[in-house]
């Protein structure tokens, strides 16, 4: 949320974030650090399973839609090999199944939220086609996913230490 603020001043102003996560210590970490950077009316962060995000009167600051959406999805972390070899040694192949699909469902839910004409940003530390390209197509391919179209899709391998994978889609 620092690094989307800190992109939203850069560009005039503060944004509006509602950030979503799934286990509630983190969301008291992240609170704190947007208050001791005096972001704390700008930014709401809140304790919820991505997977319920289309649930009507959910939440007050989640309630409408909004001009774009990023999805940081659960992964395998295999694009942090380089600095977590332990990684390969516990990864399953069950395992990657039962990712994609989780991963599939936050991104479908997460598209209910976003207003026609806005962006859906869905992002992994993943090198593995089952979780990146492989979701993103699966998206599109749903009902959700119907009036979206892929915009960009690329992996950056960032100061050769960390790889991650970002898909931009648009609604129509």
């Amino acid at each position: 949320s620092l690094l989307l603020e800190s992109y939203a001043l850069r560009r005039g102003g503060l944004a509006h974030i509602a950030a979503v996560e799934s286990e509630a210590f983190k969301v008291t970490v992240s609170r704190a650090r947007m208050e001791r950077a005096g972001l704390g009316k700008a930014v709401t962060c809140t304790a919820l399973d991505g997977r319920r995000l289309d649930e009507k009167d959910l939440l007050p600051e989640l309630s409408g839609s909004f001009d774009s959406a990023f999805v940081d999805a659960p992964c395998s972390g295999t694009g942090t090999m380089r600095r977590h070899p332990e990684i390969a040694w516990s990864l399953k192949e069950d395992d990657l199944a039962g990712l994609a699909e989780l991963q599939l469902q936050i991104l479908r839910r997460a598209a209910t939220c976003v207003a026609d004409g806005g962006r859906l940003a869905y992002s992994t530390c993943s090198i593995i086609r089952q979780e990146d390209e492989d979701v993103v197509d699966a998206f599109l391919a749903s009902p959700e996913g119907a009036r979206f179209c892929l915009v960009s899709a690329r992996r950056t391998d960032i100061s050769h230490t960390d790889t991650h994978f970002l898909a931009l889609l648009e609604r129509a």
